[in-house]
């Protein structure tokens, strides 16, 4: 039976969900009620996406032990993924009661209290993570994650630092770091950061993009341009890439490049709002009217439905697209955009008028 639970927690540890499904199988033919397979078949049928299942297995893991920190953890992360926040929080609020001197359980509560937003109470569970083991990278890296969210860009750094001596070879950690000098306008780290991470992964977009994003904030915007389509090489097919290199051309009075990647922007994501009032902005100002009518009611339809408040004059809602969600937020401006040839906005909009009184008679 140990033999069993054995090579089936090895199995998903592996990620062979495949083969983890038969050994835990077997294990609960042997023993219904043994609380490891119960456990373990219940992260196999969550990775399933069987979530009504994963919480049967887990439910009947804690019936058997009750007093589990680590399946309480386990269980609020399978009610999160069924949409049952509440529970889920009842749930972490049980496996903190009891209290755990394990760093893995530590751990996980510290990961479940930050996806649900707790940030307070995700960092008092790393850090006491963290003190029972120190050269934990996941533990270091998490925490200095959560201590970006709450603004302690100091710690935040520390963590992210501690993280990369002891795994100096990744790329991820340097973008992360990089990100956080980038919300706090440490541009010069930033860019060193990035730079790093190109030099461990030549090849990584999410790096390439990030630092085209740094060279326009210190306003080298041919570098920007550069460096964005690095980026375009390795990901051709990626809608930011494509909105920043619409918007630094822009910049550079380039209206034609402008148009094809604001254009290639918004096919690529039509639902985003952004592209597809940036990519009307550039075909007015190239006076390109074929269908834009179809494309001002998409935007019309984009603020009916909440989606986005675009106006006429169509602001530049990001001027830079990065990896990282956190900042395309944090960054977010509103920078009026200028009708391209001089004219003044009204004359601009009485010739859109007029156009479409034309339409409206054929």
């Amino acid at each position: 039976m140990q033999n069993n639970l054995t090579e089936a927690f090895t199995h998903l540890n592996n990620g062979d969900f495949a083969r983890a499904r038969g050994a835990f199988q077997l294990a609960l033919k042997l023993d219904a009620n043994d609380v490891g397979a119960l456990s373990g078949m219940a992260a196999v049928l969550h990775n399933d996406q069987d979530l009504v299942g994963a919480l049967t297995h887990s439910e009947a893991a804690l019936k058997l032990d009750p007093r589990n920190a680590e399946l309480h953890v386990h269980h609020a992360q399978y009610l999160l993924a069924a949409n049952q926040p509440d529970k889920a929080k009842t749930s972490l609020k049980k496996a903190q009661r009891l209290g755990s001197d394990a760093p893995d359980t530590l751990y996980n509560l510290g990961v479940m209290h930050s996806i649900i937003g707790e940030f307070k109470q995700a960092k008092k569970c790393l850090l006491k993570a963290n003190g029972l083991d120190k050269k934990n990278p996941q533990i270091l890296e998490t925490l200095g994650t959560v201590c970006a969210e709450l603004g302690d860009i100091g710690q935040a750094v520390k963590f992210l630092r501690s993280c990369i001596e002891i795994v100096p070879g990744s790329p991820e950690n340097y973008l992360k770091l990089g990100n956080i000098y980038f919300q706090s306008s440490d541009y010069r780290n930033a860019l060193q950061c990035f730079s790093q991470a190109l030099v461990i992964d030549d090849a990584n977009s999410d790096a390439y993009l990030s630092l085209s994003s740094t060279y326009f904030k210190m306003g080298q915007i041919d570098q920007a341009i550069e460096v964005c389509k690095k980026s375009l090489s390795f990901t051709p097919d990626d809608s930011n890439t494509h909105y920043n290199l619409a918007k630094y051309y822009s910049l550079r009075k380039n209206l034609n490049d402008a148009l094809h990647h604001s254009k290639k922007a918004f096919e690529l994501a039509p639902m985003d709002s952004d592209a597809a009032a940036t990519h009307y902005q550039f075909r007015r100002q190239a006076c390109d009217w074929q269908n834009l009518d179809t494309l001002s009611d998409q935007l019309d339809e984009f603020s009916i439905n909440g989606i986005s408040k675009p106006t006429a004059e169509l602001p530049f809602i990001n001027v830079f697209r990065s990896s990282d969600s956190a900042i395309n937020h944090s960054v977010a401006q509103a920078r009026s955009a200028k009708i391209s040839a001089g004219i003044p906005r009204d004359m601009f909009q009485k010739r859109i008028e007029r156009r479409r009184e034309k339409l409206n008679v054929l």
